[in-house]
């Protein structure tokens, strides 16, 4: 029997009430103990309970018993239950359920229980009874008359339904009512079973709590398993024995073990254990060390970072990527424990893929994921958690599994990620998965075809360092009088190297190194690049430290032990590198000794047991870990490639170590021993000269950056290899310019660079021109050094470039950086910019470009263009709130608070993690676009309204929109705004209006309205009304046409809805109009071969009408596309009026005349020029 929306019959009185609790109780008492319910309308079934549901939204709404045989008693609670009212309310449950459908009359009961039952519904009860049991000729006198009494009731029913009344229906007499009635005794009995202690108070303890809970549950019209009742009595601290095979025992095991692994979970994602790194030092607490880690989400994620946990919940499956050491593996432990916080977050499940072998294990992903995720807790809880786990698949609850590490599995990722993709083909849809690797492997993890994040790099680092030192200058017993001093000192030298060198400072993992580092010695004596930092760390942290304790097991002063602990150290992680990432304990003891035993001279079985001890020591430390099974793997995988490029410097066959990193695809070693070694600059120069590998070419690039020395000739070779890349317009390619701007180029290679650009779309052009001129001194003049700044600088986002997918990696990355190297080089040609620069600070930039201009101009003390800025704001706020707006009152909430108020139904666990149908909803209603607050501080019954039009036209479900915005309110009650904001950007495709499926009328009614609220709302209605039938909504969109004269943008977008509902629509007319407005709708609703539009993109006397041409041609092009482009081109620019305040402005303006308008025009020659270099 499925669900409805709602039930029949009200809120019963005090007593009706306190009975339906005492019903559910009762029902609850008896699964705890796993003993049989006395309800006899299932005579031949255990009827051992499994969940307890009360006030559900079933037609029998009260409390339903769902048994462990599958069978269902749906149940009706009464007080008293007699003639009149009271049993025709109860019918009429029934006959709304037979009426329904779904009755199966082996598997339901329609039960009405009763506190005190009258002699006329007992013999009902009797008469029910004999029917279902084939008895029915032999109705007794009282039970004719009940039974025709019930027959009457349900008239209007037909015979088959009437059937599956009599088939179904029961009557149970039920004396919950007072503790010391038969039946709550009764219960009290099966509670005895379950509880621990003193039996027959901690029994009534439970009773109590459980009339309670149930009171507590209905009203939130939820329900739980037995489990799940279990659980809450032990969050009540009422003991409950988990010895024994009762479900409260099995429950309590289970909520024991997971609260173990809970309490492991959070933990680790609020700790960061220093440890790991080398010092001893205690775990920093991550509140003391957070960097405000934030990821960008899709080709245009720097616009509005967001929070991790609130993209993955929205994203569901993804892909988060990152630099090495940028906080990925902190991240998503973080997220693990933040996901423990909440009731209705799934439960995570934290594992590295780093150990697991697809064709070695003889074990399933699953099963490996479970002895990772499990690990942090005892046996008996790791049995109790991976069952969890499984059940929650089984019944498709909320669950996240969170993987690390793909990049660290090496030539095993394809086979990695096919098995991923196998076991997630048999998961459902309630299970989420986060997958983290560095940028190497996100080619393999792309074909999963999940939605991509990236960790940006942190603000600032200054929080974790000082919170290192601190703790430091503690364990050192550094006086109190001089901590601070001692502190501030290290913290400045640890600031100033990450200040100048900015590829350690986008990594919090080096800036902690750094603090360490900083922490045992001296400015004069610290290094420099990042390969000589991290040996340094495994140096003065790991080897001196731990090999210090064994000096004298090795038999060996301090200093040779330290020698010695680094050959055994480099040898240990060039093996594990070797067999990618993990080796037997006997396989690197062996590889250790047979270095040791020539080096210093010792017998074959006394550097076996010096390996063996290292080995330990190692393990000991945390370094490299040795696991049950015998096997090593690095804790830290960074520090097995410092070793390993330790390794490679000493390696007698550097060729043969170089050749072996590449055709694994081990960059990251080989970059640090660029870095250390000459020796090894040069083989690999070799290679590179040889093969022309771009990945080879980038990594040599990398450790130019990271502090590798290159002689000319190399350099020549390094910048050829990639400019040749880069011209291949892709965004592996645009990768090669990243690892470009690292070289010194020559003239000719600049010139060659800036000759390949042509094959690339416009805005990537922009930023290679304006960066080289910065990098490599061009010869331009100050005026063309200004107009490719500018470029720059007005530049909204990059188009993806050849195959990348929709939801690849943010295309982005490096324009922000870009455009603010552009703004300050602006300022020293000419501090009379700052205009300029304050004008780009308007409520479409970017978030993080907003945010690093305005330091800009903070830092210079121009007050003239922070005066602009504020007059930007103060003009931005006017246009998009109305009179009376307290910025201080927050009304968000009040959209859930809106939508809440139809009745909720159940979700699924997807829908529970991401409410997909609420963020479409707000996003189809553009929420989530500056100006919005208009439509949040609208008249509730407006925006309910608007809300509900939206709803049916796009067939979203008011009930599961109710169901999610509770969820999302109780977020944001707990956390903060960020869950409300986090969903105003949908995932899923948004569709198209339903239109025949709505009342046409009253809905272009509700959208006319809209299209006077902002652009954001006005944009959406204008584009649901174009879909709808012509006849309704061609007169509304005409008169907004002549009511919008005034306001162009808004005049605009009902032109075009206009234009594309009329199906006999003349364009002539407005293509000759002396408004451009009109001219710009006609331009962007002709067909893509109309000569019409090609005269429009060369000819028209308005830049939004030429652009809005070229835009058109460029979205289907038809066979001479390229040729007007190239015209489009050529061309000399044009003036145009300003789309917010209709100021004409002359050719030569980038930016409106207008008195405090900052109104910015397209660029027709850039979008032709995007446009060629697409269709190339």
């Amino acid at each position: 029997m499925a669900a409805s929306r709602g039930s029949i019959g009200g809120a019963s009185d005090d007593a009706g009430t306190e009975y339906k609790r005492g019903v559910a109780a009762f029902a609850i008492a008896y699964g705890l103990a796993g003993t049989t319910l006395p309800l006899d309308c299932f005579a031949d079934d255990p009827r051992q309970v499994s969940a307890v549901d009360a006030e559900t939204d079933d037609p029998v709404d009260d409390v339903r018993v769902t048994f462990a045989s599958g069978r269902v008693a749906y149940i009706q609670a009464k007080h008293t239950l007699k003639t009149g009212r009271p049993i025709n309310e109860a019918v009429s449950q029934w006959v709304s359920a037979a009426r329904q459908g779904g009755l199966d009359r082996e598997r339901h009961r329609l039960v009405i229980a009763s506190q005190n039952v009258s002699g006329p519904m007992k013999d009902l009860g009797d008469a029910l009874e004999r029917r279902r049991s084939g008895r029915y000729a032999k109705f007794t006198d009282a039970e004719q008359r009940a039974a025709s009494a019930l027959d009457a009731l349900l008239d209007g029913l037909t015979e088959r339904q009437k059937a599956d009344v009599w088939a179904c229906g029961a009557v149970w007499h039920l004396q919950v009512r007072e503790a010391g009635s038969s039946n709550a005794q009764n219960a009290l009995q099966q509670l005895r079973l379950v509880v621990s202690g003193d039996n027959n108070v901690n029994a009534h303890h439970a009773w109590t709590h459980l009339l309670g809970f149930a009171g507590r549950v209905s009203g939130l019209r939820s329900g739980h398993t037995i489990r799940d009742w279990a659980g809450l009595l032990t969050g009540a601290s009422i003991p409950l024995r988990t010895d024994g095979a009762t479900p409260a025992a099995s429950a309590a095991r289970r909520v024991a073990a997971l609260a173990t692994y809970r309490d492991q979970v959070t933990h680790r994602g609020t700790h960061i254990q220093l440890e790991a790194m080398g010092p001893a030092l205690p775990d920093l607490p991550l509140a003391d060390s957070d960097v405000g880690l934030r990821i960008a989400a899709g080709p245009d994620g720097e616009r509005n970072p967001s929070e991790l946990r609130w993209a993955f919940m929205l994203r569901h499956r993804a892909v988060l990527t990152g630099l090495p050491g940028s906080g990925k593996s902190t991240a998503l432990k973080q997220l693990a424990a933040q996901f423990v916080e909440g009731a209705d977050m799934p439960l995570p499940i934290y594992a590295s893929l780093r150990n697991y072998h697809p064709a070695v294990n003889g074990t399933g992903l699953l099963e490996h994921i479970l002895d990772e995720a499990t690990s942090i807790v005892d046996s008996v809880s790791r049995t109790e958690v991976a069952a969890e786990v499984r059940q929650r698949i089984a019944e498709d609850s909320p669950l996240a599994l969170i993987l690390d590490s793909l990049d660290e599995t090496y030539d095993r990722r394809f086979e990695v990620v096919k098995a991923l993709a196998a076991l997630t083909r048999q998961l459902p849809g309630g299970t989420a998965i986060l997958l983290a690797t560095r940028d190497i492997g996100h080619a393999d993890a792309r074909s999963l075809g999940w939605y991509d994040m990236r960790l940006l790099p942190p603000k600032s680092l200054d929080k974790p360092v000082r919170s290192i030192l601190t703790l430091t200058a503690a364990n050192q017993g550094i006086p109190e009088d001089e901590r601070g001093r001692w502190i501030a000192e290290r913290a400045e030298w640890v600031e100033g190297i990450l200040a100048d060198d900015s590829v350690l400072a986008e990594t919090p993992l080096f800036g902690s190194l750094l603090a360490l580092l900083a922490g045992v010695g001296t400015a004069n004596s610290l290094p420099t690049s990042r390969g000589a930092i991290l040996s340094a760390v495994v140096r003065m942290f790991i080897l001196k430290r731990e090999l210090k304790k064994t000096a004298d097991l090795l038999d060996l002063r301090p200093d040779e032990a330290l020698l010695l602990g680094e050959q055994a150290f480099a040898t240990e992680a060039h093996t594990l590198l070797n067999s990618r990432a993990t080796a037997t304990e006997a396989e690197v003891v062996a590889a250790i000794a047979k270095r040791l035993e020539p080096a210093w001279g010792l017998p074959p079985a006394k550097s076996v047991v010096m390996a063996q001890r290292i080995v330990r020591v190692f393990d000991e430390a945390g370094v490299f870990v040795i696991d049950t099974s015998g096997s090593i793997t690095p804790r830290i995988s960074l520090l097995a490639e410092v070793g390993d490029a330790m390794m490679a410097i000493d390696c007698l066959d550097g060729d043969a170590w170089v050749s072996q990193r590449i055709s694994a695809e081990q960059y990251e070693p080989l970059i640090l021993a660029l870095t250390l070694s000459p020796d090894i600059v040069r083989i690999a120069m070799r290679s590179l000269e040889a093969t022309h590998s771009r990945p080879l070419a980038q990594s040599i690039a990398t450790s130019v950056a990271h502090g590798a020395n290159l002689d000319a000739e190399a350099t020549r070779l390094v910048a050829g290899c990639l400019i040749s890349h880069l011209s291949e317009a892709t965004m592996d390619g645009w990768s090669s310019w990243r690892a470009l701007r690292a070289l010194d180029l020559e003239p000719d290679q600049v010139d060659d660079l800036l000759y390949t650009l042509t094959a690339l779309p416009a805005g990537y052009q922009h930023i290679v021109r304006s960066e080289a001129h910065l990098l490599w001194e061009s010869s331009l003049a100050d005026d063309a050094a200004l107009d490719l700044m500018r470029m720059t600088l007005a530049t909204e986002t990059l188009p993806l470039m050849g195959d990348e997918l929709p939801s690849g990696p943010a295309s982005n990355a490096g324009l922000v950086d870009a455009q603010v190297r552009a703004a300050e080089h602006m300022l020293v040609i000419d501090p009379a910019t700052a205009d300029e620069i304050a004008a780009r600070l308007n409520g479409d930039a970017p978030f993080f470009l907003h945010q690093r201009l305005l330091e800009i101009l903070v830092e210079r003390g121009n007050a003239y263009a922070l005066d602009k800025t504020n007059e930007m704001r103060d003009a931005f706020i006017d246009a998009v709130t109305e009179p009376g707006w307290d910025p201080e009152v927050n009304r968000w909430p009040n959209l859930l608070d809106i939508l809440s108020e139809a009745s909720p139904v159940p979700l699924t666990s997807k829908q529970t993690l991401a409410t997909p149908e609420l963020a479409r909803l707000f996003t189809l209603l553009n929420l989530n676009v500056a100006g919005s607050i208009t439509f949040v501080n609208s008249d509730p019954s407006e925006v309910g309204a608007a809300f509900t039009a939206t709803a049916n036209l796009f067939g979203i479900d008011r009930g599961v929109l109710s169901a999610e915005a509770d969820i999302v309110k109780a977020r944001v009650d707990r956390w903060g705004m960020d869950p409300l904001f986090a969903v105003m950007e949908s995932m899923d495709p948004h569709g198209y209006p339903e239109w025949e499926s709505v009342d046409a009328v009253a809905t272009a009614a509700e959208l006319n309205k809209l299209l006077r609220f902002p652009r954001a709302q006005a944009g959406f209605a204008a584009w649901a009304l174009q879909q709808g039938p012509a006849d309704i909504v061609l007169g509304l969109l005409d008169v907004a046409v002549s009511e919008f004269e005034s306001s162009p943008r808004h005049q605009y977008l009902v032109a075009r809805a206009f234009a594309r509902a009329s199906p006999n629509w003349e364009p002539a007319p407005w293509a000759e109009h002396a408004n451009p407005v009109l001219r710009q709708a006609v331009a962007a609703t002709l067909p893509e071969d109309d000569p019409l539009l090609r005269t429009m993109a060369h000819h028209d006397a308005d830049r939004h009408v030429q652009a809005a041409a070229v835009a058109r041609i460029v979205s289907a092009p038809a066979s001479d596309a390229a040729a007007v482009l190239d015209g489009v081109l050529r061309q000399k620019p044009v003036g145009w009026m300003c789309r917010s305040c209709r100021k004409m402005n002359p050719p030569s303006r980038s930016v409106c005349s207008g008195d405090r308008c900052y109104f910015a025009p397209p660029d027709p020659q850039e979008e032709a020029q995007t446009g060629l270099a697409l269709l190339r």
